[in-house]
């Protein structure tokens, strides 16, 4: 599933985006699903996570990113 993920977060580069609105867009089974896959990321090929607003729901939450 990490593929899908990645995919998903790149293509709103450089638009942070939560686990939640990660998970409702992949229909992932719940929002923890995208936690231990945006974990996984953090950290590699640019990707970071941050306490910051999303740029779908708005929320401000931990979000994944990609630096570009």
């Amino acid at each position: 599933m990490l593929d899908p993920v990645r995919a998903f977060v790149a293509r709103l580069a450089p638009h942070p985006v939560c686990d939640g609105c990660i998970a409702e867009r992949l229909n992932l089974t719940t929002p923890q699903r995208a936690n231990q896959e945006t974990r996984l990321l953090a950290g590699n090929e640019g990707f970071e996570r941050r306490r910051d607003i999303c740029s779908l729901c708005y929320g401000e939450k931990m979000v994944i990113r990609l630096r570009v």
